[in-house]
């Protein structure tokens, strides 16, 4: 686990279904008032904390039920939180914020970078955390080339069945007029034999 000390930054990486802690400490003085944890980019909160229990009233939906204290004592100035059952969507930036009084002072204390990564086959690259989509892979990528692949064979495959199949009834109307045919002069000569 990263030692996160105020106004620093640190890095977590986990797999879906671990919990991780997301690391805050601070070493003021003052008196704790509010503590929130939240991420860019997101209306609600990850995480608040005041009066001695979480409000998850305002709390993201996504967040409910999966984020603690991890020292709920919050012994020498530790804020960080225990977010548990990660997935691949929680991959992004954490910041935590402690407001203290008296002076009503809310202040950045930590930014924690969360990667979840789903095996040593999938990687997470900044275009991922841009858009928050970690499930994308780069254009062209292996599943590309192999649904392109599929895709063409398919569509090739069903060209060649539709052509067989009209070319297959051309033959077939074709042969059944030559019968038509044949049998009109057969009944033609018939009946000049039998007058």
């Amino acid at each position: 686990m990263a030692n996160v000390r105020e106004g620093r930054s640190a890095e977590v990486k986990a797999g879906p279904g671990q919990n991780v802690t997301l690391p805050c400490h601070t070493s003021t003085n003052a008196t704790f008032t509010k503590l929130e944890w939240n991420r860019p980019g997101l209306e609600r909160y990850v995480f608040v904390f005041s009066d001695n229990k979480p409000y998850e009233i305002i709390q993201d939906q996504r967040y409910h039920g999966r984020v603690e204290l991890k020292d709920p004592k919050m012994k020498n100035g530790n804020y960080s939180v225990l977010l548990k059952n990660v997935n691949i969507d929680d991959t992004g930036t954490y910041e935590c914020r402690v407001i203290t009084s008296p002076q009503i002072q809310k202040k950045r204390v930590a930014s924690v970078r969360l990667f979840v990564t789903e095996g040593p086959e999938k990687k997470i690259n900044d275009k991922h955390l841009k858009n928050g989509d970690a499930n994308d892979e780069q254009p062209g990528g292996p599943r590309g080339r192999v649904g392109l692949g599929v895709g063409l064979g398919v569509g090739l495959g069903l060209v060649c069945l539709v052509v067989g199949g009209v070319a297959g009834l051309v033959v077939k109307c074709k042969r059944a007029e030559e019968r038509r045919s044949l049998e009109c002069v057969d009944e033609q000569e018939m009946s000049e034999l039998n007058p």
